[in-house]
C-alpha cells in the first residue's frame, strides 16, 4: 500500500458534524463559524447519514422560490450522499475520488473521523515537495564541495577508490561511480579517512557534520520511500542543515585565488521572441570561453541584466535551482551548452561561480542525441538525462550489454556495444560468438566496425566511429549527432536479437 489515509488525518480534531434533527439555520451557522462549505450529517448514534453543503442549500432555495422558510427546515431536506473511504484505504484512491467530488468523508465503523479535500492533498504534496527540494539543496551543496575538492578526473577517481575501494574485476576503476552515488555515499566519500582532510577546514568538526547529515539522510529516506511528510522537528532539521552548509566558506586549494568577479550592465542581445529566456546568458558565457578564463563569478543582478528579467524566487532560495541538469532545467541548459558548469553558489551574497569545462558540452551533446533517438524510436529507452562525462550508455536488452556513445582520446565519437557482465570469461565468450557473425553485423549496420576483445581487461567492445571533437563547429556536431542516432538504432537492431540468443 502506498500511503494509508489515516496518516493524512492523524493528529486532527474530529470533524465538525451536524445531526439530522438540526435545522438548516444551525448547519449554516456552523459552516460560517468554521469557514466550511459543507458538513457531514450524522444520526443520533453518530453514524454518517450524508452531507449538507452551501451549494445544496442554495439550489434548494432557488427551487423553492421563497415560498418555504428554508432555514427552519431540518437538514435532511438538503441532504446529499457522501463519498466515503475507510482509514486503511490508500491515498491514490483519494486522488481518484476527488476528481469527481469536492470532499471525502473518512469513516470508521460508519462514524466520520475526518474529511479530505483537494486542499488537504495539495498541502500534503506541498510538504513532501518542499522536503525533497530542501534535501536536493543539501545534496547539490555536497556535490559542489566534492567537485571543488577534486577538480580532475584522476583526483576524483582516487577519492572514490579511497572511499569505496576498487572494482573487483577492474583495478583501474573505483567500485562506485560519482554520478551514481546515493546521498549516504556522498557523505561517506567526504568523511573517508583519506578524503576528509580536504574538507575538514570548511565542514569540520566531523562529528557535527556527520550528525547533521544523518538527520537529513533519515528524512530523505522517509520521503523517498513515501513514508509521510516531515513533521515540524524534521522540517526544522532540514532547514538548519541547509543553513549551516550555506554558512560554510567556499572550498579553495591552498593559495588558490578566488575567480574574477565580472560585472554586466546590460544584455548583449535585444529581446527576441525566438530566443529562450536564458539564451543571452548562454551567448555571453560562450563568448567568454575564448578569453582564457577557466572560472568566473557573476552576481544574480548581472544575470538579470543579461536576460532582462528577474530571476525566479527559487534562484535566491534554493541551491538546487543552480544544479547542472540537462533534463528539466532550462536555465542550466544555457550555461552547459556554452561549456560552463556551476561550481558554487553563494545565496547570501547573490553570486554564482562558473567553471569552464568541455564535459558540460558533452553532456548537452549527449542529451540532444538522446532526445532525437527517442523521437526517432519512442520507447527505445526510459532514460531522460545525461551526465557531465565523456560517455553515456543504455541497456542493449540484457544485463551486461549496453549501447552508448563515447568521446575517446583519439579525437573521435564512438557508437559502441560494451560487454561487461561482471565475469571476464563470460564476456569473452559472448564477444567471440558475436564476432563469428561480424560480416552479417557489418552489413546490418552499414559501417566499418572495430572489434576489441580487450584481452587484458574484463570487458570487450564493438564500435563504429566518426572523427569529431566536442569543440568543433556546430555544423560538424549536427552531422555527428545525426550519425550517432542512425548508427545507435542500427546497433540495437543488429545486436539485440543476437544478444538474446547468447
Amino acid at each position: 500500500m502506498l500511503f494509508p489515509i489515516e496518516r493524512l488525518i492523524e493528529g486532527r480534531d474530529p470533524p465538525v458534524c451536524v445531526t439530522l434533527d438540526a435545522s438548516v439555520r444551525e448547519a449554516l451557522s456552523l459552516m460560517v463559524e468554521h469557514d466550511f462549505s459543507q458538513l457531514p450529517v450524522t444520526n443520533r448514534d453518530g453514524i454518517l447519514a450524508g452531507m449538507i453543503s452551501q451549494e445544496t442549500i442554495a439550489h434548494r432555495y432557488f427551487h423553492l422560490q421563497g415560498e418555504v422558510s428554508l432555514l427552519d427546515l431540518k437538514v435532511d431536506h438538503c441532504l446529499t450522499s457522501a463519498t466515503t473511504l475507510t482509514p486503511e484505504r490508500d491515498l491514490l484512491e483519494v486522488l481518484d475520488r476527488l476528481r469527481e467530488v469536492y470532499a471525502i468523508v473518512v469513516v470508521k465503523e460508519g462514524r466520520p473521523i475526518g474529511i479530505l479535500t483537494d486542499f488537504d492533498t495539495t498541502h500534503f504534496f506541498r510538504d513532501l515537495t518542499e522536503g525533497l527540494i530542501l534535501v536536493e539543496d543539501i545534496e547539490v551543496t555536497l556535490r559542489n564541495y566534492i567537485e571543488a575538492a577534486f577538480t580532475t578526473d584522476a583526483a576524483l577517481q582516487s577519492a572514490l577508490v579511497g572511499a569505496f575501494g576498487k572494482d573487483k574485476s577492474s583495478a583501474n576503476e573505483p567500485a562506485k561511480q560519482f554520478d551514481m552515488l546515493t546521498f549516504g555515499e556522498h557523505i561517506h566519500l567526504i568523511t573517508a579517512t583519506g578524503n576528509w582532510p580536504r574538507f575538514q577546514d570548511v565542514l569540520g568538526p566531523m562529528d557535527l557534520f556527520a550528525h547533521l547529515m544523518a538527520q537529513v539522510r533519515q528524512v530523505r529516506n522517509q520521503l523517498a520511500h513515501f513514508r509521510g511528510r516531515p513533521d515540524p522537528v524534521q522540517h526544522d532539521a532540514l532547514l538548519h542543515a541547509r543553513a549551516w552548509l550555506e554558512s560554510r566558506p567556499a572550498l579553495r586549494r591552498p593559495n588558490e585565488p578566488s575567480p574574477a568577479r565580472v560585472y554586466v550592465k546590460e544584455s548583449i542581445l535585444p529581446p527576441s521572441r525566438e530566443q529562450g529566456k536564458y539564451d543571452p546568458l548562454r551567448f555571453w558565457l560562450d563568448a567568454r570561453r575564448g578569453e582564457g578564463e577557466s572560472r568566473l563569478r557573476l552576481g544574480f543582478a548581472d544575470i538579470e541584466n543579461l536576460i532582462q528579467e528577474q530571476l525566479p524566487d527559487a534562484a535566491r532560495v534554493h541551491r538546487s535551482w543552480w544544479a547542472n541538469d540537462t533534463g528539466s532545467h532550462v536555465q542550466s541548459q544555457a550555461w552547459l551548452a556554452a561549456g560552463w558548469q556551476v561550481q558554487d553558489v553563494d545565496l547570501q551574497a547573490g553570486e554564482v561561480e562558473f567553471r569552464q569545462t568541455n564535459r558540460s558540452l558533452m553532456q548537452v551533446f549527449f542529451a540532444e542525441i538522446l532526445r532525437d533517438l527517442k523521437l526517432a524510436r519512442p520507447g527505445v529507452t526510459r532514460a531522460d538525462r545525461t551526465q557531465p562525462q565523456n560517455w553515456w550508455s543504455m541497456s542493449a536488452g540484457r544485463s551486461g550489454f549496453t549501447v552508448g556513445w563515447v568521446f575517446d582520446g583519439q579525437r573521435r565519437l564512438r557508437v559502441e556495444l560494451y560487454i561487461d557482465t561482471g565475469e571476464k570469461a563470460r564476456n569473452k565468450r559472448a564477444f567471440d560468438v558475436l564476432y563469428e557473425e561480424r560480416d552479417e553485423v557489418k552489413q546490418a549496420i552499414g559501417e566499418d566496425l572495430v572489434w576489441e576483445r580487450l584481452e587484458s581487461k574484463r570487458a570487450s567492445r564493438v564500435f563504429a566511429f566518426r572523427p569529431v571533437l566536442i569543440t568543433d563547429p556546430p555544423q560538424n556536431l549536427t552531422k555527428a549527432r545525426e550519425w550517432a542516432v542512425i548508427t545507435t538504432l542500427r546497433f540495437l537492431d543488429a545486436f539485440q536479437n543476437r544478444i538474446a540468443r547468447l
